[in-house]
């Protein structure tokens, strides 16, 4: 009998989302189950190459696991479009629990049909749920150098 490897939904505990768009990165997020936060960028142009790493309430990935399911970490692979429209973007988003990881790679233009719905609304919650810390931290960053 063979073990079953593949990762599970209620097991993940954490979570890595790479945007990129003309090989430059817009967004780089990564969130823990305990509240572990890093992230670079906004996702709406290249990144400034500041990443900001600190803790945040772990209710945050609580609600943001809920959005993963089992059918979504069977999509697990790479796929590219092949007659891209608009800008070259690529998006990456990693799932993980202890040593185990599963990783969704998507290549496509922007204005191109893109990643399915499950996937961008997973991002855009990640992103639109770490908005005010991200902000706070640039803001405190800002004050720090001048």
């Amino acid at each position: 009998m063979t073990e079953d490897r593949r990762l599970r939904a209620e097991d993940v505990d954490r979570l890595s989302i790479v945007l990129s768009v003309f090989g430059r990165t817009a967004l780089l997020l990564d969130l823990a189950a305990d509240g572990g936060v890093r992230r670079m960028g906004t996702g709406e142009r290249p990144a400034d190459g500041q990443a900001y790493q600190g803790v945040i309430d772990p209710s945050v990935f609580q609600d943001l696991n809920r959005r993963i399911t089992d059918d979504l970490l069977s999509r697990a692979g790479r796929y590219s479009d092949p007659q891209p429209r608009g800008t070259p973007t690529e998006l990456t988003v990693a799932f993980g629990a202890a040593d185990q990881e599963t990783r969704l790679a998507f290549r496509y233009g922007s204005a191109s049909q893109g990643p399915p719905p499950p996937v961008t609304d997973l991002v855009r919650a990640a992103v639109a749920m770490t908005d005010d810390w991200y902000e706070h931290e640039a803001a405190r960053a800002a004050a720090r150098d001048s």
